[in-house]
């Protein structure tokens, strides 16, 4: 180890620290050598003897008054410049030399004074010891100055005991020769282990930086791949939205064969298959990148479970399969929306999973979890350590779309992270699976009121030929393309549409007092603006248009215009903001014309 010691003093680094650290305390010294030195000097001078002591001890002071000027040139100088590499070594070596110095200096000191008063020895002794090992400690991280100070210290008193025929004198000199000898030894290993830490320190540090230019490397990667990744999204979801839209209108046609009409049913396969693809692949992107906030609240899972009942139960009773809920009064603390996307996902898959058999669901009380059973193939215990991860698909080696993308589970386990809530898995291969959920059970007396937009969303259209009837809707979409087959369609829906191709337009259109019941508008409408100043705009002229045609709007208190924001992104900048917009609603590209419809008329129930 003490090989070591030169090596780590060369570093810079290493040798400016400890130089700070040997010029901290050297007040100490610079104050008690020159008391000791005027106090043996009243006690054992009368001038001009002894001569030898009086220059041992004007040395001695002498020295330390130079130690201390040392330490104030030292002070006084700018922090960055002592601190550079030659100054570090040039201080260090000031120093070294003024603590040897002072340790020889103190040696002859004390043969001096034993010889001036010899009842005085066992004090001088003990005494220089003392301040020996003082220095020692203090010195200690520099491993050269540290070795020698005891050798200069004690040599002076060794030769003159050694010389001397009596016993005691040889023991204590002995003594003097053995201590010399192991804190010497003793010196280095403490100067390696005073100075590994720094380096280690300096090394941490230095890994750290590197640590952080890798990370910020790996950030600016991710976020350019984020970008690529949102524009290339955007620009495939909206040519797939008007192929999505030109294909609906296909399917409304009266002049399909029946070969045609097979055709178009595999089209529309593929077609669910990619907006499903672009969908899951958002709900990652979105719950990766922090945009999803879980809101806790009471949730009653009975009704949870009617929902999830008639959800499911005609896709069970297809595949002759039974499909139970446990009753329950059960409350607990969730996020109801991320727990009902959890619970669909759990039970989607436990149906399109079983063959024979069924599923069952139910509020496990005493282990305080939800649990979805089924009879199905069951998963190996190799395949359940990788079944949360993305693209895991057991029984699809062949990769076929209509046996699902195997994102479903993956986006469970993020929203189950997401929530804090604790998801497991029992299975045996060809006895069934059961998936559960931990969740906090909750005293809830009261039913809470029911979220009106979710439930209108699950229901079919109220009416079949114009679900939109007498609907005044205000749409801007920048694409030609899509703003034609959009507008069509909501016509053909029985709505009202006022066309618009970007924010100014819209702007104009509002000034001109025209009555609204709805906004829907694409997110993007280039350099004109967004949807969201669209939707901001026509809200704070709906009251004042309102106002002016006299509407009579007494029995409806809500005077926020409902809006349905439309886009192509899968990082929509200003999500979180309009999230918070009251009755606004995001959907992203391609979208089924038919859950549109169903979005519509779920918002205009606020209007």
């Amino acid at each position: 180890m003490s090989r070591n010691n030169p090596n780590l003093l060369q570093d810079p680094r290493i040798r400016a620290v400890v130089k700070e650290n040997l010029y901290k305390g050297m007040l100490v010294r610079a104050i008690t050598v020159p008391l000791l030195t005027i106090l043996f000097w009243y006690q054992t001078v009368v001038w001009p003897k002894p001569a030898l002591l009086i220059i041992s001890l004007l040395a001695w002071g002498l020295n330390s008054v130079l130690y201390f000027a040392l330490h104030v040139y030292h002070r006084r100088q700018p922090f960055d410049k002592r601190q550079l590499p030659a100054e570090s070594q040039r201080y260090i070596q000031l120093l070294v030399w003024n603590c040897w110095l002072d340790s020889l200096f103190l040696g002859f000191v004390a043969l001096f004074l034993i010889e001036a008063k010899p009842d005085w020895e066992i004090m001088v002794v003990v005494g220089t010891t003392m301040y020996m090992f003082s220095a020692f400690i203090k010195n200690m991280a520099h491993p050269t100055a540290a070795r020698l100070l005891p050798a200069l210290v004690y040599l002076p008193m060794t030769i003159s005991f050694l010389l001397k025929t009596d016993s005691a004198h040889l023991i204590i000199a002995m003594y003097f020769m053995i201590s010399t000898l192991s804190m010497a030894i003793y010196g280095v290993n403490a100067s390696s282990a005073i100075l590994l830490p720094i380096k280690q320190r300096f090394e941490l540090e230095e890994l750290t930086v590197k640590l952080n230019n890798e990370r910020e490397r790996a950030d600016a990667a991710n976020a350019a791949k984020s970008n690529f990744f949102t524009a290339a999204s955007h620009d495939a979801r909206q040519p797939l939205q008007v192929i999505s839209l030109l294909f609906q209108s296909l399917q409304k046609s009266s002049k399909i064969s029946s070969q045609d009409k097979t055709i178009i049913d595999k089209i529309d396969v593929n077609l669910k298959t990619i907006r499903n693809l672009f969908d899951r692949v958002l709900d990652i992107s979105r719950i990766d990148s922090g945009n999803i906030e879980p809101h806790m609240q009471a949730v009653q899972l009975q009704t949870m479970f009617d929902k999830f009942d008639a959800q499911f139960g005609e896709l069970a009773a297809s595949k002759g399969l039974w499909l139970r809920f446990v009753p329950t009064t059960a409350w607990v603390e969730q996020d109801p929306e991320l727990l009902d996307r959890i619970l669909s996902n759990l039970i989607h898959n436990a149906i399109k999973y079983t063959q024979t058999g069924g599923v069952w669901v139910a509020w496990r009380a005493a282990r305080g979890r939800i649990e979805v059973r089924d009879t199905g193939l069951g998963i190996s215990a190799k395949h359940q350590l990788t079944i949360f991860d993305e693209f895991a698909q057991i029984n699809n080696p062949a990769r076929n779309n209509e046996a699902g993308l195997g994102l479903g589970l993956s986006i469970v386990k993020r929203l189950a992270d997401l929530t804090q809530t604790q998801i497991g898995l029992l299975s045996k291969l060809n006895h069934g699976s059961t998936f559960w959920l931990r969740l906090n059970k909750i005293q809830k007396t009261r039913p809470e009121t029911a979220n009106t937009t979710n439930d209108f969303i699950q229901k079919k259209y109220i009416a079949k030929n114009a679900p939109l009837s007498n609907l005044h809707l205000l749409y801007v979409e920048d694409e030609p393309q899509i703003r034609e087959l959009f507008s069509s369609l909501l016509e053909a829906a029985g709505a009202v549409v006022y066309v618009c191709a970007d924010v100014d337009d819209a702007k104009r259109y509002i000034d001109n007092q025209h009555l609204i019941d709805l906004v829907l508008t694409d997110y993007r409408l280039g350099e004109s603006g967004t949807g969201v100043d669209i939707v901001q705009y026509a809200r704070n002229q709906y009251r004042i248009n309102k106002d002016k045609v006299n509407v009579n709007d007494n029995d409806n208190d809500n005077d926020t215009l409902p809006a349905i924001i439309l886009t192509g992104d899968t990082a929509v900048k200003d999500l979180q903001s309009i999230q918070q917009l009251p009755h606004c609603t995001l959907l992203h590209k391609p979208l089924d014309f038919d859950r549109l419809v169903a979005e519509l008329q779920a918002a205009a129930q606020f209007s």
